[in-house]
């Protein structure tokens, strides 16, 4: 199977302390970040957009147009893109690919965004660039085309001209959502850089006097913040009730640039906030109006300690919890994408990620996880809470009193000193190849061991399973060393192949969930498969993943998977195994995405018995052969399994290839005919 890449986004989301009325209306803070500000934008971009009609694309690096496209982009509700001023942005490109515009159009003159940036994009998509000759006269342009795009007229005494300076950029940022909207269909907003609000009609100035001259209508704050929260509030008097709101740092532009993009779907106010010291008065609106906040930015930008400390406080439940874990696992927990907004869950929550079983309560039933802590099935419970505390309970060592009680206690700290003390956190396990079902940190045990397994190429071996997919005898072929081979009894063991630690992790928890125990041995396996040039660059060779070029035009890839030979107790075990994995762990098109099972879920996982099994399974043949102490495996259907064979002696110069009748799962064998799931 293709080996999978997976990139992990880890953000905030936080409770306000002491607000038991926010908690139970799922109050979250969500943060969307990158690497950098183009990054970023595209990470709105991806989260927010799927198929808009145009982009608006502006400068990353000089800030006054993308402000003030910022209008544009919430009127249309389309995304906001940045590029370096020589070179169209990687990123962007990438984005704009997936996004496939009908239109694109570029903020700002040639000095901003050059010709060649345009030329490139020219050639991609239709390009139009509107821009003045200086930053007042482009921030006129773009409000001409946004009149434009209205198709209808609108009376003189419906515009209201918005006035920000065009020295600065908070002022603009955040005034961007309330002049980017009206109201009704018949007025029109427009946002213009000037330092005096003299010759426009309607004006209103946001900020101070020393931003902007003038004795009309004015909306500030006694500083940038408390600016952005008056416009927030003329928001909120505009267009009525928020659920959203959008918080990025009034200290520095590049992240907050593409704020607007997340404003216009969303339907948000932008605040700015220092990046350590939150204004209290903002905090004030956001618990008396919001139930969603929505950071943009990493932890430079808007520091997560500082949220953390303000929303949960600094003397919380959730603050205490996190001060337990190891310090090497802190940084995988505090920065994270989404919390539930229940604390106790997301206590629970520091945990769980600690062991790598964030994705486990999700399959975890009401019914099952009260039957798992011995709770009375009458009683009125938190399901968050209790499936979560179901979850570490199978993930753990941590005695079930301790977690039963959490569910039911408002006395936590005693409780997380008892949890955080009874759980062995999988960090600096000792490496094994062997063990038991009921050991909940098995799993990390065998991570130590695959960390010397290394992917298999050059060889005789390798080469004989070359042959065979240049041939089109197979489409792949795996390679174990002869130190992994098990005793166990095959009448009771079936093999589960993956590439994912966690997966297994997750899968060894289900099988404690579901009262199952047995004997499990680690089988490093290095897995080789044509790899497509289509599929990206050839990444650089590592001693875990490899492509290598076997012919003109022909690449293999190979990489360290694994097998996890299972014996169970007993063979009624061995038989529900099929129905567990179809319930728990393997992805449908009714679940396209996986969010129903755990974590690294296949459409067609693999698991084999060298025994006959029936219902869920079908014939396969398992064709193997060994030199010194290797063993090359390749599994077909027994039509082709005499011409395999045939060519693995034959290249090999041997004659001890083998064919050995294996049943497979169902899926699996889908997956060797050709279908995608």
């Amino acid at each position: 199977m293709k080996k999978k890449i997976l990139s992990i986004l880890l953000a905030g989301a936080l409770l306000v302390p002491g607000s038991r009325a926010l908690a139970s209306e799922n109050f979250s803070v969500e943060r969307i970040y990158g690497d950098n500000r183009y990054e970023t934008a595209t990470k709105i971009s991806q989260k927010l957009y799927s198929k808009p009609k145009a982009v608006v694309v502006a400068s990353g690096e000089v800030f006054p147009d993308a402000l003030v496209g910022s209008t544009l982009t919430i009127q249309e509700k389309w995304p906001l893109l940045l590029t370096n001023a020589k070179t169209l942005n990687e990123k962007t490109k990438d984005e704009l690919k997936r996004l496939d515009p009908e239109k694109v159009y570029v903020l700002g003159g040639s000095s901003t965004i050059s010709l060649d940036v345009e030329r490139e994009l020219s050639k991609l998509y239709p390009t139009e660039r509107i821009y003045g000759k200086d930053r007042y006269l482009t921030a006129e342009k773009i409000g001409d085309l946004r009149y434009k795009l209205l198709d209808r007229e609108v009376s003189k005494d419906k515009v209201t001209n918005f006035i920000v300076s065009g020295k600065d950029y908070p002022d603009a940022l955040s005034s961007g959502p309330l002049a980017g909207r009206t109201k009704d269909d018949e007025g029109f907003n427009r946002l213009n850089l000037s330092s005096n609000s003299k010759g426009f009609d309607n004006p209103i100035i946001i900020g101070g006097k020393s931003s902007v001259i003038g004795d009309s209508r004015r909306i500030k704050g006694k500083d940038r913040y408390l600016t952005s929260l008056e416009v927030a509030k003329e928001y909120k008097k505009t267009f009525g009730n928020l659920d959203t709101v959008i918080l990025a740092s009034g200290e520095d532009y590049p992240d907050a640039l593409s704020a607007s993009s997340a404003s216009a779907v969303l339907d948000a106010p932008i605040l700015l906030t220092k990046s350590n010291n939150i204004n209290p008065d903002l905090l004030s609106f956001i618990k008396e109006n919001v139930k969603k906040v929505v950071v943009i930015g990493g932890n430079t930008s808007v520091t997560e300690s500082n949220i953390l400390d303000i929303l949960y406080g600094k003397d919380s439940n959730f603050r205490y919890a996190l001060g337990k874990l190891p310090d090497d696992l802190k940084s995988n927990v505090t920065y994270r994408k989404v919390l539930s907004g229940n604390e106790k869950a997301d206590i629970l929550d520091l945990f769980l990620e600690a062991n790598e079983l964030t994705e486990l309560p999700r399959v975890i039933s009401k019914e099952k996880a009260i039957e798992v802590l011995g709770l009375d099935s009458n009683g009125d419970y938190d399901l968050e809470v209790l499936k979560r505390a179901a979850a570490f309970k199978v993930g753990s060592n941590v005695d079930v009193e301790y977690l039963k009680t959490f569910v039911t206690s408002d006395n936590l700290k005693p409780l997380i000193d008892k949890i955080a003390l009874g759980s062995e956190f999988h960090q600096s396990k000792n490496a094994v190849k062997s063990g038991k079902i009921s050991d909940p940190y098995l799993a990390f045990k065998f991570k130590e061991e695959l960390k010397s397994a290394e992917v298999v190429t050059g060889n005789k071996i390798f080469k004989a399973g070359v042959e065979l997919i240049t041939s089109d005898k197979t489409t792949g072929f795996n390679i174990v060393s002869d130190k992994y081979k098990t005793d166990l009894d095959k009448e009771k063991t079936l093999v589960y192949s993956h590439d994912d630690i966690v997966h297994t992790n997750q899968l060894l928890a289900i099988l404690r969930l579901e009262g199952i125990d047995g004997k499990v041995s680690l089988e490093p396996k290095s897995s080789a498969f044509e790899y497509r040039l289509e599929w990206g660059p050839i990444p650089e060779p590592t001693k875990q993943y490899e492509v290598v070029k076997v012919k003109e035009d022909k690449y293999i890839a190979n990489a360290v998977e694994f097998n996890t030979h299972i014996e169970f107790e007993k063979i009624e075990d061995k038989l529900s195994f099929d129905s567990i994995v179809k319930k728990y762990a393997q992805k449908t098109t009714e679940d396209p995405n996986g969010e129903k099972v755990i974590f690294g879920s296949w459409w067609q996982p693999l698991y084999s018995s060298e025994t006959e099994m029936k219902e869920g399974y079908g014939p396969l043949v398992d064709n193997t052969v060994s030199v010194e102490n290797l063993t090359l495996h390749s599994f077909t259907t027994k039509e082709k399994s005499e011409n395999l064979i045939k060519t693995l002696n034959e290249f090999l110069e041997l004659d001890s290839a083998k064919a050995n009748d294996i049943w497979v799962n169902d899926a699996f064998i889908r997956y060797l005919q050709g279908e995608s799931n």
